[in-house]
């Protein structure tokens, strides 16, 4: 849901929460920091981090809060453990932050990136295209054969070729998906249109 279309209660609501589950993680955070004896390294990691999330402005995320939590509290424990003694080096603690939030960065591309090219078998002459290069009416015509819905149609078609020039979370909201989900759904689609093209 966008920030323009959301009730002032409905923002209260969704920045306490917000608010409270970042406070329970950054409060594993300084326990295992504390644990480890490396509460200076945890915040110069920690500040390295948010400064290459200002920059990449794109982070991974687990699909489920549990797994979030683990992970972050996790990968805090493995940093801190092995992270240089601000003593020695707090320039090496802001660089292992700032490298996580590129590694983060990564992630997130990688898990939103969809491969649309097919290979399409033709009475036995196989043919290697990218949907993104076929016209909507094209891509209508092999999603039909595939029995597609009217709605999973369109929406394959707005998520590859775009027609409108919708941001993704707009497709998201077209649709009513959540906007992580839209690559899964989109990956899903084009797996069913390779099988047996």
């Amino acid at each position: 849901m966008k920030d323009g279309e959301m009730t002032r209660k409905q923002k209260a609501i969704f920045w306490t929460v917000m608010i409270c589950i970042q406070l329970f993680q950054l409060s594993g955070v300084i326990l295992i920091s504390y644990l480890n004896g490396k509460i200076f390294e945890a915040i110069s990691i920690y500040i390295g981090m948010v400064a290459g999330k200002m920059c990449f402005r794109k982070s991974w995320h687990a699909d489920s809060l549990l797994i979030c939590t683990v992970a972050t509290w996790g990968v805090f424990y493995f940093l801190t453990s092995g992270t240089l003694p601000t003593s020695i080096s707090i320039f090496c603690s802001l660089v292992i932050g700032f490298g996580l939030s590129y590694v983060l960065y990564v992630l997130a591309e990688w898990k939103e990136k969809v491969n649309t090219n097919i290979t399409i078998n033709e009475n036995s002459g196989e043919i290697n295209v990218d949907l993104k290069f076929l016209t909507p009416q094209e891509i209508t015509e092999i999603c039909q054969s595939k029995s597609f819905s009217e709605t999973d149609t369109n929406f394959l078609i707005d998520f590859v070729k775009n027609p409108n020039g919708l941001k993704k979370y707009e497709i998201a909201d077209k649709y009513n998906y959540d906007e992580k989900y839209i690559y899964k759904k989109a990956k899903r689609l084009i797996k069913i249109i390779r099988e047996d093209s």
